[in-house]
């Protein structure tokens, strides 16, 4: 039933059902916004895509990779912009501990707790 709406609505709008590709990496890869956007999401729009022969994995994967890593580094400059005073929010103050040790495993481990975490 989905399906039939999403290939209907990519019947109609077919030079832009590519810009879902990076658009769900983008959302689902975002601060906040990626708890409720699932990467199940993404993979069932880009199935649909290939299977109905709209696009092929060699225009998807670099996409998705663009929506991705632009979120995340969206998310990079917001924490350097707002880490600091998000500090001397209560919520901040009231998980002060659980904070510092998140700092100091990111600052012991450096890349690879990115990594791991992603």
């Amino acid at each position: 039933m989905i399906g039939d709406i999403f290939l209907e609505w990519a019947d109609r709008y077919g030079d832009y059902v590519l810009l879902l590709v990076p658009a769900i990496a983008f959302l689902e890869a975002s601060v906040g916004i990626g708890l409720f956007v699932s990467g199940a999401i993404l993979l069932s729009v880009c199935t649909m895509l290939y299977t109905q022969g709209i696009a092929t994995l060699y225009q998807m994967l670099p996409l998705a990779f663009l929506g991705a890593t632009s979120a995340d580094h969206i998310g990079y400059f917001l924490g350097r912009r707002a880490g600091p005073a998000f500090h001397h929010t209560r919520f901040a103050q009231r998980y002060a501990s659980r904070l510092d040790k998140t700092e100091q495993l990111l600052t012991k481990h450096g890349e690879l707790s990115i990594i791991l975490g992603r």
